[in-house]
């Protein structure tokens, strides 16, 4: 984990194409090429044609799908990355439309937690 926080997240090809607004994204829809020219970024990287992208972090799982969900909460996009083992299969367009059919409960639910959190707050001190 501390690999990807620190080094491969900058190359996550969600982050970095989908972040910027809500919705439910798959990484390997904005499957990239990792950046060959960063010899540094390269130690971090293993490559690999099983990974979606090519490529995984040094020391992460092996094999995985990613999907992010992401939503508005308190004027800020919140990202939740849901992660499976990768399996060959036709793409399952249900399972993401049932995620993009949570965005709006999820974003409910953190606002209605960034409403409460003074509140919490306050009755701790007391």
């Amino acid at each position: 984990m501390e690999n990807y926080i620190h080094v491969t997240h900058a190359v996550n090809p969600i982050v970095c194409r989908a972040m910027r607004r809500a919705g439910v994204f798959r990484a390997r829809d904005f499957a990239v090429a990792a950046s060959e020219s960063n010899a540094n970024l390269r130690s971090y990287m293993v490559k690999s044609a099983d990974e979606e992208l090519g490529f995984r972090t040094l020391g992460w799982p092996e094999r995985l799908e990613e999907v992010g969900l992401y939503f508005e909460s308190a004027g800020r996009l919140i990202e939740l990355s849901l992660y499976r083992r990768r399996v060959q299969r036709a793409d399952d367009w249900n399972t993401l439309r049932q995620l993009e059919a949570l965005r709006l409960p999820l974003a409910a639910a953190f606002n209605k937690h960034a409403a409460l959190l003074p509140e919490c707050r306050r009755a701790l001190r007391r």
